[in-house]
């Protein structure tokens, strides 16, 4: 569950960044007003909100997969799974750090600005250097991280009959709380490729067509960065039971019962 929780975490930090700069810009006019004031022009101030912006999304992205590769290992090698996780956990963990820092490097390389369309306020940064996008860095960390894990969830299916009936039982929960979340990852991949094949001149055309765009993009974001606890609240017995066992209110004993217990 180590690999759940660093998810989890990761959902925690985007809402911490996402929703005190970027939502509530708009939902409340005022505020949206005194930022757009006070960032009139492309500043780097806005760059550190930006940055680690993308930054949770992309260390997203590779947590899904390391959580795939987590669920591979224990059908494949079950007796050295726990062990090996032991030892190399706190290397997976600094790997993707850096490698999403590392995919997010183009967003500090100029200045990040505020604008709005349609009532949307939206949050950019200023290419600075051709063909070095964060777009372009996400469709290909998108698509081969898609690629390997539709190839370890059909071999992991393809061995989970050889398990036994309770370990068949929790592997096939993780395997679907796995495609459920990996569905948001869909939705991003198909909207970035729309981002860098369709003409700007076509989202100037048609405003109605790129709204639409933009809160598709929202909804896909949110889904994918947050509904993580969600899914495994629905697929995971275990975190249910567990769930319900902390809210249920304990009863107390009654006067009869309280007579036997002190005889």
């Amino acid at each position: 569950m180590s690999l759940m929780a660093l998810r989890d975490l990761q959902s925690i930090g985007f809402i911490l960044i996402e929703f005190p700069l970027y939502r509530i810009m708009n939902y409340i006019t005022s505020y949206c007003e005194f930022m757009i004031n006070l960032f009139e022009k492309p500043s780097y101030g806005l760059t550190p909100f930006y940055y680690f912006r993308i930054f949770f999304q992309f260390l997203k992205i590779i947590s899904t997969v390391t959580l795939c590769a987590n669920r591979f290992t224990s059908v494949f090698k079950p007796t050295k799974h726990t062990q090996g996780w032991k030892i190399y956990l706190c290397h997976v963990v600094i790997s993707e750090i850096l490698i999403s820092a590392l995919f997010s490097t183009p967003i500090l390389t100029g200045p990040s600005f505020i604008y709005i369309h349609q009532n949307q306020a939206q949050l950019n940064y200023i290419h600075t250097i051709p063909y070095f996008r964060i777009t372009s860095f996400r469709i290909f960390l998108m698509v081969s991280s898609l690629f390997f894990i539709i190839l370890s969830l059909f071999i992991t299916l393809s061995k989970i009959s050889k398990l036994s009936a309770n370990m068949r039982k929790l592997e096939i929960s993780m395997i679907m709380s796995t495609i459920f979340l990996s569905l948001g990852f869909v939705f991003q991949l198909i909207l970035s490729i729309l981002v860098v094949t369709v003409p700007e001149d076509f989202t100037l055309a048609h405003p109605d067509i790129f709204w639409w765009f933009l809160i598709a993009n929202q909804l896909a974001c949110d889904y994918y960065m947050i509904s993580g606890p969600i899914v495994l609240i629905i697929f995971n017995r275990n975190i249910r039971e567990s769930i319900f066992r902390c809210c249920s209110k304990p009863r107390k004993p009654s006067r009869a019962q309280v007579n036997t217990l002190t005889g």
